[in-house]
């Protein structure tokens, strides 16, 4: 029997497909569909809408096709810079998750993954985790990191699970919206999880002192559905994000508050770091963009 489903979670070689009826199959993917996909790392993602052939055992299935995704997030796969590894597909927005201290705070992994957002077309907000950690002195300077990405129009959130200190807000940010969390191992994803639907007692785990590096605590990737409406994908954290369809040509179209000025320099081809009559390097010295956002970008651009 063939039949139509959602990927709610991948573990291992399996993916676990809920129909409309609510059945949840455990499906494998058809050698053909990985053969045909050279490309790729991993032919299908949570969230991807597949066709799949049900098993004689009418428990397990065989995923023969990915029906057309709305949008990705994707990053080069670990190991094959040339193939790409989709994470999660067919979501309403990304709440990137930051820690601001245990690990300390890095402008570089924040702008990749909102590089991915822009190029995607997606919503993403910003969860600046482990408030609770700071000192009056530290918490001020942060006030002024926040204010850098909600001037350009990202909402920015103060969370800490531990006082609870932006868990409202960010509930009335997922209600009826399907959400991924994404960011570095040893963030905080799910410690926020926990305080946002009490009940899920997820795995969490302390940051290493020696290095500052998170362990891998969600070691699969997964949708939970909220009580208070909507789905959220947790998803292993990440030590490095990789950017996928990103080149030196385009990375100035993906960091927002250049759209103003990026079309006006005096070279289509700008990079804007010394070329004369660069739009964006006069912005930068009127302070109309930040200095931390343009280093994140030079930086970046020496990357890719």
């Amino acid at each position: 029997m063939i039949k139509q489903g959602i990927i709610v979670k991948g573990f291992g070689n399996f993916y676990f497909v809920r129909t409309e009826e609510n059945q949840t199959f455990r499906c494998s993917v058809k050698g053909k569909m990985r053969l045909n996909n050279d490309d790729q790392h991993n032919p299908v993602a949570i969230g991807d809408n597949v066709v799949f052939e049900i098993l004689e055992n009418a428990e397990d299935g065989s995923i023969s096709e990915v029906l057309p995704r709305k949008n990705k997030l994707s990053r080069p796969a670990n190991y094959y810079t040339e193939r790409e590894q989709v994470i999660v597909a067919n979501i309403d927005q990304i709440v990137v998750v930051v820690s601001l201290k245990s690990p300390n705070f890095k402008f570089g992994v924040l702008d990749r993954i909102l590089i991915v957002a822009e190029r995607e077309e997606l919503n993403a907000v910003i969860c600046l985790n482990k408030v609770d950690l700071l000192s009056p002195k530290e918490r001020k300077e942060f006030e002024r990191i926040r204010e850098i990405y909600s001037s350009i129009g990202y909402q920015t959130i103060f969370t800490s699970p531990f006082t609870k200190e932006g868990i409202e807000e960010l509930r009335e940010v997922l209600k009826n919206k399907v959400s991924t969390f994404t960011g570095q191992s040893g963030v905080g994803k799910s410690s926020l999880l926990n305080a946002l639907q009490p009940g899920l007692k997820l795995k969490t785990t302390e940051v290493s002192e020696a290095n500052e590096k998170g362990k891998h605590t969600t070691v699969h990737s997964e949708f939970y559905e909220l009580n208070f409406g909507g789905f959220i994908a947790d998803t292993p954290g990440i030590r490095e994000f990789g950017l996928w369809g990103i080149n030196k040509e385009n990375l100035g179209t993906v960091f927002r508050e250049f759209a103003d000025f990026v079309l006006e320099c005096k070279f289509s081809n700008c990079k804007h770091v010394t070329e004369p009559k660069c739009k964006i390097l006069e912005a930068l010295e009127k302070g109309k963009i930040s200095k931390e956002r343009y280093k994140s970008y030079v930086n970046i651009l020496e990357s890719v």
